[in-house]
């Protein structure tokens, strides 16, 4: 067989076009470059750029000189530069014009501008997202209410953050909401049990920590506390709980003219959360006063005479 190489502009081809072997495709400004759709790549200035793939309908339109990006799907990356960007799906990373981004999914960062090293994986994830950086959102929708919050992370479906600016929040599970910075939210308002084979540990090292005082009440606190027994409304079964409800600490303290010590949490608009760890050093202290009330009374009794006269009218028990 005789084959010949034909130089052309373009190749227009009618009904179905059957390739046996191999395809070399690349722009010919550039070889570690391709673009294929329409308009795909098609304001790039050479040689500024290198190692760039577009394709898809304005796949990459807009960039210039961004390098080390590749961009599969209608309207990925169409509105300007960046750099060591991968862009997947329907209009990722749309409005996209920074760098070391990875958005799969129809619409994932589809409105992110100047936020850098953000991951988002799942349809619309992330995609309100404009100037936050270092997320990573994972799961349809997630991430859906930040806009400029950084190194924040939401994983699940619509796990996301409560408030557009938060920093290093992180919420897990399907609609797990994080209402504050730098803290952790499991599951939804209808999870009741988080399980695991050990107990938690918290940080105590005295290198971490400064103004050590005591504790100035003991007793006074726990007297004042409402154990109750209560059912969670978003628990569908008869099931009861025992526990303190967060808003009657808060005004036992206050009332105590004392800060809540970190121990009530409440975000404007959002629920009450209590951090029952922090009773523990109270309920030591009460613990501490009662054994002084002890030792004191005994000594009473002693000197009263009456604690030997109790311990011989007892010897019969033991």
């Amino acid at each position: 067989a005789t084959f010949s190489l034909i130089e052309a502009q373009q190749l227009d081809v009618q009904g179905i076009a059957r390739i046996i072997g191999s395809i070399e495709l690349s722009h010919p400004n550039d070889e570690t470059s391709m673009h294929l759709g329409r308009d795909a790549g098609s304001q790039t200035v050479y040689p500024y750029q290198k190692g760039n793939v577009f394709i898809g309908y304005h796949s990459g339109r807009l960039n210039t000189d961004g390098q080390a990006n590749t961009f599969l799907g209608s309207e990925t990356g169409s509105s300007g530069d960046g750099q060591s960007n991968t862009f997947i799906g329907y209009r990722s990373g749309k409005d996209n014009k920074s760098g070391i981004n990875t958005f799969v999914g129809a619409r994932a960062g589809e409105h992110n501008t100047s936020g850098h090293t953000n991951t988002f994986t799942g349809f619309a994830a992330g995609q309100p997202n404009t100037t936050g950086s270092y997320n990573t959102f994972f799961g349809a929708f997630a991430g859906a209410g930040n806009s400029t919050g950084t190194r924040n992370t939401a994983l699940g479906y619509y796990a996301t953050v409560t408030s557009p600016g938060l920093i290093n929040a992180t919420a897990i599970g399907y609609e797990a909401e994080v209402n504050a910075s730098n803290k952790i939210r499991l599951g939804d308002i209808n999870v009741s049990v988080i399980e695991g084979e050990v107990a938690f540990s918290a940080s105590s090292d005295r290198r971490l920590k400064e103004r050590i005082l005591p504790i100035p009440f003991g007793l006074e606190l726990i007297h004042k506390l409402n154990p109750v027994i209560y059912h969670r409304k978003s628990n569908d079964k008869a099931d009861l709980e025992m526990g303190l409800i967060a808003q009657d600490v808060e005004y036992v303290l206050k009332n105590m003219n004392q800060g809540d010590f970190g121990m009530v949490h409440h975000i404007q608009d959002g629920f009450y959360s209590l951090r029952y760890n922090d009773l523990l050093a109270p309920m030591i202290k009460a613990i501490q006063e009662l054994s002084e009330r002890v030792i004191e009374l005994e000594k009473k009794l002693e000197n009263a005479g009456i604690k030997d006269h109790y311990n011989s009218n007892t010897d019969h028990l033991h």
